[in-house]
This record gives C-alpha cells, sequence and structure tokens, in this order.
C-alpha cells in the first residue's frame, strides 16, 4: 500500500485513492479521497475535483470527501495514481487554504 495507490470500494461504484505519506505505513489506516464517476449531478468545481484518469475511465477526485479508513478497506488494489500528483497535491492544497 502506497501513497496514491488507487483500490476498489466494494460497497459503492467509486474508487479510493490513498494519499497519506509512506512515513505512516506502520498506522492500521490510510488517509484517503474519493474517485467518483464524472456525471451531472456532480460536476465538480474547478481547482477541488480535478478529473483524473484511471484504467482509461475519467474520474472526479472528492477532494472535499477525504477521510481516514481502515487498511481493512483497502483490498483490492486497481491503479496507481503517481501521474497525477500535482494535480491530488493542489486540490488538497485548494481544501485547506483556499488556493
Amino acid at each position: 500500500m502506497a501513497q496514491y495507490d488507487v483500490f476498489s470500494y466494494p460497497q459503492k461504484d467509486l474508487l479510493l485513492l490513498d494519499v497519506q505519506s509512506n512515513v505512516l505505513d506502520a498506522l492500521q489506516s490510510r488517509v484517503v479521497i474519493p474517485l467518483v464517476p464524472i456525471s451531472k449531478e456532480f460536476p465538480g468545481m474547478r481547482g477541488l475535483n480535478p478529473v483524473l484518469k484511471i484504467n482509461d475511465k475519467d474520474y472526479l477526485l472528492s477532494t472535499q470527501d477525504m477521510a481516514g479508513v481502515s487498511t481493512k478497506v483497502l483490498k483490492r488494489k486497481v491503479a496507481t495514481a503517481n501521474e497525477h500528483r500535482a494535480a491530488i497535491n493542489a486540490a488538497i492544497d485548494f481544501l485547506m487554504h483556499g488556493y
């Protein structure tokens, strides 16, 4: 399990992006951000919700829904989002600092 790994979430049609530093691997929890399918009902906000292509499908990063989850939830890695790290970090900065 590593920062920017993407996991399936079995109870809903979404993915979870691990954003926690690898320095904290000893913890039994990880900070994640949901990746949700793009829809008209949730168009996203510029800066806060970048579009990430994961396994040839576009998802919105639902940064405002960042949460901690047990590592037991993160069972099935489906991708990595390392190539999107700048957009992910910018979205987290926008959430925390407004810029």
